[in-house]
């Protein structure tokens, strides 16, 4: 993850997403609503994004990646989000803590189950935009409110992130925040199960970091 570092010195470019309202509206005529006159297209990197998970137990608990398919998001110059989405490749579920291999291919295939992520029926998964709203805190400067499609099933949440605008690239950094499964219907040994003994126990919260690269589009020909 080099291109992370690289990054760090160019602090000189960084711009915190601005809104003067807590979300900033998409709906037609509003300035998120078009690309063209608001902001740069960009498209991710998807061999320099990655998304780390972490899932726990009353036993331990297991952690590992995910790999974006593809994205595109509106930035302008001052690092302001107007728009986004993302595909998941909820196929490339990894497992990185289990030595085993016979272990980790066992985790790994329960996870793709129907158990869990239901890999056959629903092999992505995606993330939409609806709006963006400016922070000012020591980690993030840009709050983002919007759908998370799992499972075939939306539910909203908000994501807070750092923008690092540097021309033709951005860096977003995502710290670590949490879902709760449940709500996509993932409800394999829930807490919310009451007759399971507490060694069977696997906690509702799916905890999720993200780093992204993103590449500024080439200009359309046209």
């Amino acid at each position: 993850m080099k291109f992370f570092y690289a990054f760090a010195i160019i602090t000189m470019v960084i711009w915190s997403c601005k809104s003067d309202t807590k979300y900033k509206s998409d709906a037609p005529g509003s300035p998120a609503a078009s690309a063209v006159d608001y902001g740069t297209l960009f498209r991710v990197n998807q061999e320099q994004s990655i998304i780390y998970w972490t899932g726990s137990s009353a036993t331990g608990q297991h952690n590992g990646t995910l790999r974006i398919k593809s994205g595109r998001m509106d930035i302008d110059s001052y690092g302001q989000v107007h728009s986004g989405d993302f595909v998941i490749d909820m196929t490339s579920i990894s497992n990185i803590d289990i030595n085993d291999p016979k272990d980790k291919a066992d985790l790994e295939k329960h996870l793709k189950s129907a158990d869990f992520f239901a890999c056959d029926s629903f092999p992505e998964a995606s993330f939409h935009i609806i709006s963006s709203a400016s922070l000012a805190d020591s980690l993030t400067n840009c709050l983002t409110h919007g759908t998370l499609n799992l499972r075939g099933i939306d539910q909203d949440i908000d994501i807070k992130a750092k923008v690092i605008y540097a021309g033709n690239t951005t860096l977003i950094n995502i710290p670590e925040f949490t879902i709760n499964r449940t709500l996509w219907g993932i409800n394999y040994h829930s807490t919310k199960i009451a007759d399971l003994i507490k060694d069977e126990l696997i906690s509702d919260n799916l905890r999720l970091s993200i780093k992204l690269l993103l590449v500024r589009e080439a200009p359309s020909s046209k």
